[in-house]
């Protein structure tokens, strides 16, 4: 347990960078995952296993202000501010799937909030990110230290045109960016790692009571019968 104490069941506790050798620039940031740590048991050559997210997962069960249930919103906005909720605050690079053909600029688009409350119920962060991503045919990551939302029919055009917008969704430039290719070696025999999401799952049901069908016996009458006040033997 050499590195024991970075165990945490904090999201927040530990924040993990990955940079580049060359020019130290920042190729990600994201948090150790709570509770999940493993250690050989000897001290080996063997590395020991972290695993950091970017907190989008995390947003489950958080909420936005009361302003986000309540007011029109852009969707830029609502966008940033359930980034922001990650702890991670980074530009957002933004490639629509689909366009208004009148308006083109979905920082000035406007949403109901109000739709994110549900039988008097807020939705929490992730819901609504989901919600909106799936509206506007949408995926959203995390990559060179950058947020991008990009539509998923934009995802193999080589030459893309980013809209650039800052942690409060203000709008900073356009980007254009040349994609490379890359292509993928498949593994041979690759390593499958599964982390259930449970540790215990309980079901329940109704009981349905055991009992004979009805017509496995029937009463016959064969001519006895008991009259009131006298007490008798068959």
């Amino acid at each position: 347990a050499a590195f024991i104490n970075f165990f945490t069941g904090d999201e927040h506790r530990f924040k993990v960078y990955i940079k580049d050798s060359v020019d130290n620039a920042i190729i990600w940031q994201g948090y150790v995952l709570p509770d999940l740590y493993s250690e050989p048991y000897k001290n080996v050559c063997f590395f020991v296993s972290f695993t950091a997210t970017d907190g989008l997962g995390r947003l489950k069960g958080k909420y936005l202000p009361d302003e986000y249930y309540s007011r029109e919103k852009s969707l830029i906005d609502i966008y940033c501010q359930i980034l922001k909720l990650t702890g991670i605050e980074l530009d957002l690079y933004f490639l629509p799937a689909i366009e208004n053909f009148v308006n083109k600029d979905w920082n000035s688009i406007y949403i109901n909030t109000e739709d994110f409350i549900d039988k008097k119920k807020k939705k929490d962060a992730y819901s609504i990110l989901e919600t909106l991503l799936q509206d506007t045919l949408c995926v959203c990551y995390q990559a060179d230290n950058r947020w991008y939302i990009e539509g998923v029919n934009q995802r193999n055009v080589r030459l893309v045109t980013y809209k650039v917008y800052d942690v409060a969704g203000v709008f900073v430039e356009n980007v254009v960016y040349h994609r490379l290719l890359k292509n993928i070696t498949p593994l041979v025999t690759p390593m499958i790692t599964i982390i259930p999401p449970y540790n215990e799952i309980t079901v329940t049901h109704k009981k349905v009571e055991a009992k004979l069908p009805a017509a496995l016996s029937k009463e016959v009458n064969d001519g006895w019968a008991f009259v009131t006040g006298v007490k008798g033997e068959i």
